[in-house]
């Protein structure tokens, strides 16, 4: 990805809501500090403060980020980079958050 674009805590929902309505195909990479997680997602919900992602088929498997404390950026593929980066999928955009040592990249991934 291109240098990322430094996003607002409104644009980051925004964007979450629009991927929630389209039900986009996400690719959500949390590095914690003390937990590493990667998963298949949709956006469940999102507002001003916190977000949660539908992880499993089951409404109760669930990913929730509260957003206080979170700087993110977003960025998009260039058309002519467009290869898998080994996530399972190709990514076309992404939100990327960074809180202390810890980082979380929700990546929209092409749809075929």
């Amino acid at each position: 990805m291109p240098k990322p674009t430094i996003l607002s805590i409104p644009d980051v929902v925004g964007y979450l809501r629009e991927w929630a309505r389209d039900r986009r195909k996400l690719r959500v990479i949390a590095r914690l500090g003390i937990a590493d997680f990667s998963a298949f997602c949709v956006v469940d919900a999102a507002d001003e403060h916190s977000f949660s992602l539908l992880i499993g088929d089951e409404p109760r498997d669930m990913f929730g980020v509260c957003l206080e404390g979170w700087a993110f950026g977003f960025g998009e593929t260039l058309p002519d980079s467009q290869e898998e980066i080994g996530v399972g999928g190709i990514v076309e955009k992404g939100i990327v958050g960074v809180r202390g040592r810890s980082t979380l990249m929700i990546l929209a991934l092409r749809e075929d």
